[in-house]
């Protein structure tokens, strides 16, 4: 279950995002702006997560419903074929903030201890 979910597939919360961004440089007063890394996929997402959880912040104290999930997809990796929109990496991420959004979990069959075979 998502519950409130700052869904990053959805172009309301990427205008929200956006906002969010614009507030948090001004915020930082001249401090070292974290930056995005990691090649062309930028998988070490550091200002992207500075964003994100600037926007948390700004949403407790302004004393909205906070947020129960982030979903988000990232593309990333090779093409799969000249021209392709599909990469060889391409995943989609939720990130849990509030616990009782977990009903339950499972451990897949290749890292069970106990698995036959």
């Amino acid at each position: 279950m998502l519950g409130h979910c700052l869904d990053l597939l959805d172009s309301r919360y990427l205008s929200i995002v956006k906002d969010a961004y614009d507030k948090f440089l001004p915020s930082l007063q001249n401090a070292n702006v974290p930056r995005n890394i990691g090649g062309a996929d930028n998988v070490l997402r550091n200002l992207d997560c500075a964003v994100i959880r600037y926007l948390h912040q700004t949403v407790k104290e302004d004393g909205l419903p906070p947020f129960d999930t982030v979903r988000s997809v990232f593309w990333e990796g090779e093409p799969l074929y000249p021209d392709a929109g599909f990469r060889t990496k391409n995943h989609i991420q939720v990130c849990v903030v509030n616990p009782e959004c977990i009903r339950g979990y499972f451990i897949p069959a290749e890292d069970r201890k106990d698995k036959k075979g």
